[in-house]
């Protein structure tokens, strides 16, 4: 049982500077807050925070802060320049913290996003795709079901 032990702690030790990776925030052995990090593709020095989350029964408490100022000090002793997030409802708290917003960032490949939340595709193939044929009808207008909630994710940077 020692040999299994020592054995996960070395590779636990290796593994812990490569992203991505998971932070957890602990009340002795209960999960309150949880938050992944991970590399942004083809934007050198920065990381993409998500999946914030604290337990309800601990909001409002100074935990939110708390772990995003331990995920924003792991990365930056990992040499990481800036931070990026998107989020829904939160901006304030993390304007508090000193995010600003910015154009979309892709976990993806690419380092931007288009206005409907694609890649641009390449010219070549839109020729390719072009017919002689009849365009199609127009999308239907989806109008608001009353839901007061919004789909639109606001994305965030922050500059270490």
């Amino acid at each position: 049982m020692w040999y299994s032990y020592v054995s996960r702690l070395r590779s636990l030790n290796s593994s812990c500077d490569k992203f991505p990776t998971c932070l957890l925030l602990l009340d002795d052995t209960y999960v309150i807050g949880h938050c992944k990090i991970s590399l942004v593709p083809n934007i050198s020095d920065s990381c993409f925070i998500e999946s914030v989350i604290i337990d309800q029964r601990y909001r409002a408490r100074g935990f939110g802060t708390m772990l995003m100022q331990g995920a924003e000090e792991y990365v930056a002793k990992r040499g990481i320049v800036n931070v990026f997030l998107s989020t829904k409802g939160q901006e304030y708290f993390y304007k508090k913290m000193g995010y600003k917003i910015c154009d979309p960032v892709s976990l993806y490949g690419n380092s931007y996003i288009t206005g409907d939340g694609l890649p641009p595709i390449p010219k070549q193939v839109l020729k390719d795709f072009r017919s002689n044929g009849r365009s199609p009808p127009p999308m239907p207008v989806i109008r608001n079901s009353g839901f007061p909630f919004s789909t639109v994710k606001t994305y965030m940077v922050k500059n270490m």
